[in-house]
């Protein structure tokens, strides 16, 4: 069918499929939905929850199934055109070695929540949303990402080795003086705060 060729040029095989986001020339929304809907009976369109569909691959165990982290990364932190969210929380924490403790719950700051804070299923994956207080682009993720951390770590109860780790961050991400001060004013006080007594601020560029 051609709708899928089609489908399978713009998204690849196994990749999420996000319906309000597909355009079809002559086809309106409720058309679309409805040639889904025909698609999956059919076998071609496998749908991973409300509005989340996928083109399965064949295995030898089968068709594939599409992961929950492809769902939710595509849905809150980027796309292939733009960037519109970042990891968050323990999550980052962990990613960056100032934790050991595995998150049960992937925390988000995303463009495409409207909510302070809501926690949604993706799949079996918990996730928890945070709206940004700042409009997350390519540009500024990694220095909104940063802040946040600096707004939300506990420096009391933190050894020295994490502080390290930390120093490292800043240093990998490569991140500007000018650009981290351009956006601090719109954090609480306690992330300048975080920055200076930690140390971080020295490793800005």
């Amino acid at each position: 069918m051609e709708i899928i060729q089609n489908l399978k040029k713009a998204y690849g095989d196994n990749e999420p499929i996000l319906l309000n986001e597909v355009n079809i020339a002559g086809m309106n929304k409720v058309y679309i939905r409805q040639v889904f809907t025909r698609l999956v009976k059919r076998g071609r369109l496998e749908r991973f929850g409300q509005g989340v569909y996928y083109i399965p691959k064949m295995t030898s165990l089968g068709k594939s199934r599409l992961s929950a982290k492809k769902v939710y990364e595509k849905k809150y932190i980027c796309n292939e055109k733009k960037v519109y969210g970042f990891y968050a929380g323990l999550i980052l924490e962990n990613a960056i070695g100032l934790t050991t403790q595995v998150p049960n719950i992937v925390e988000i700051v995303t463009n495409n929540e409207g909510s302070r804070r809501r926690e949604v299923m993706v799949g079996k994956q918990k996730v928890r949303l945070r709206k940004s207080n700042v409009k997350i682009t390519e540009r500024n993720a990694r220095i909104l990402q940063f802040l946040d951390l600096m707004n939300r770590i506990d420096l009391k109860n933190m050894p020295e080795e994490s502080k390290d780790k930390l120093k490292s961050f800043v240093k990998e991400k490569k991140l500007k003086r000018e650009e981290v001060f351009l956006y601090v004013t719109k954090f609480p006080s306690r992330t300048a705060k975080n920055m200076i007594e930690s140390g971080v601020i020295n490793e800005l560029t």
